[in-house]
């Protein structure tokens, strides 16, 4: 379900510098803290820029490519528990 709604532009009854959030980057906020990703090379180092990961002011396009990104992450399993 939270994977689901990252892409989300709908404003939430919160803000951050006086803007509305968008529910997607509380979808992934709510994500991030009961799963985490670390996305790796094809030699086992992590990934420093993952589409998946979300700045807490992110716009629209860069929502969709966590969506497509977290995705991918569910339909493989490789993604962990806290």
């Amino acid at each position: 379900m939270l994977v689901h709604c990252l892409d989300a532009d709908t404003p939430a009854k919160v803000s951050l510098a006086g803007k509305p959030v968008p529910l997607g980057q509380l979808c992934y906020e709510l994500l991030t803290l009961i799963a985490y990703h670390e996305p790796i090379d094809s030699q086992g180092d992590i990934v420093a820029n993952w589409p998946g990961h979300l700045e807490p002011q992110a716009g629209p396009a860069a929502r969709a490519a966590a969506k497509t990104a977290w995705q991918g992450v569910l339909q493989a399993g490789s993604y962990n528990l806290y």
